[in-house]
């Protein structure tokens, strides 16, 4: 009875050694295949800085260089612009308005002109 009791512990010790075995394994490539997972992320994710990097320095060089040069000319279309509309319209300052004839204010009565008065 000990010896089949015995058998029984190893042969069930033995199927749990491989599982454990199998498991191990499977952790293993996963870990690995997570490494590699990671590897390409950050491989990804420095291309996407470099080409960010890239693109702000030449949007900021094509900036400067397209203001640098259109600067002058937008200021001197605007003020050709202006002078143009002033043209147009004849404009000038023309003076002050007209004074009007100042209106007399009527005169509001109070409560003593109308023999209210709270102290009589």
């Amino acid at each position: 009875m000990l010896q089949k009791v015995d058998s029984e512990i190893k042969e069930k010790t033995s199927k749990l050694e491989q599982l454990l075995t199998e498991e191990r394994i499977a952790r293993l490539k996963s870990e690995e295949n997570a490494r590699i997972a990671q590897k390409k992320s950050d491989e990804e994710i420095q291309k996407v800085e470099s080409t960010f990097k890239e693109t702000t320095l030449k949007l900021e060089q094509l900036y400067e260089k397209n203001v640098d040069r259109t600067a002058p000319r937008m200021l001197i279309n605007g003020y050709m612009n202006a002078l143009s509309i002033a043209v147009a319209t004849n404009y000038s300052s023309g003076g002050g308005a007209p004074v009007e004839e100042m209106k007399e204010v009527p005169k509001v009565e109070s409560d003593d002109d109308m023999g209210f008065g709270l102290f009589d």
